[in-house]
């Protein structure tokens, strides 16, 4: 299981928050060298943002893929402006929603003889997942499933649906799938 400190996650959620609203000036939030330092580790990072109680905006990327300093910045931008379900949020909105940050520390390559043991693998309440099939890929933390209550077939054929594919792609050979465990921090 992960186990990231609340002073980092409080640290993270201060920079999502400052990274949106520097945005609004068309300005990108600068975090000072030791800052950098201190969060070069290349983490998968994850921001969700709600309004309400209601997911209003979700971005995230998958560990070895930025710094977590660059990737906590991206990744709010991603949320705020970027998610395709959402249009961009607005400064009204901005004082009215709350962050979220999810940490990843590494991804678990499933490996199967046969497509239907991923169904035995997988568990929805405590594993993400990323698939990746040739160009095509996608994420989701395990709060997803759990917020559905999805099987691991649903789980697994959202996730597959996530990356722009048939549900059933998931029968294919060539499909990488990988699960993790996630940690998430919210204001």
């Amino acid at each position: 299981m992960v186990a990231f400190s609340r002073k980092l996650g409080h640290e993270l959620l201060v920079i999502a928050r400052k990274t949106v609203n520097a945005a609004f000036s068309n300005e990108n939030l600068r975090l000072k060298p030791e800052v950098k330092t201190r969060l070069a580790a290349e983490l998968g990072v994850f921001v969700n943002i709600y309004r309400r109680n209601e997911l209003r905006g979700s971005f995230g990327y998958p560990p070895g893929t930025y710094s977590l300093a660059e990737g906590i910045k991206r990744a709010s931008r991603g949320a705020a402006f970027m998610d395709p379900r959402f249009g961009a949020l607005t400064k009204a909105e901005f004082n009215n929603v709350r962050f979220e940050v999810t940490l990843i520390k590494k991804l678990k390559l499933l490996k199967v003889k046969k497509p239907g043991e991923y169904l035995k693998k997988i568990n929805p309440k405590r594993h993400g997942l990323f698939i990746r099939y040739g160009p095509f890929m996608a994420m989701q933390l395990p709060k997803f499933a759990v917020r559905q209550g999805f099987s691991a077939r649903d789980f697994l054929e959202k996730t597959v649906e996530k990356a722009g594919l048939a549900p059933e792609a998931w029968h294919s050979p060539n499909l990488k799938v990988f699960i993790f465990y996630a940690q998430s921090f919210s204001e």
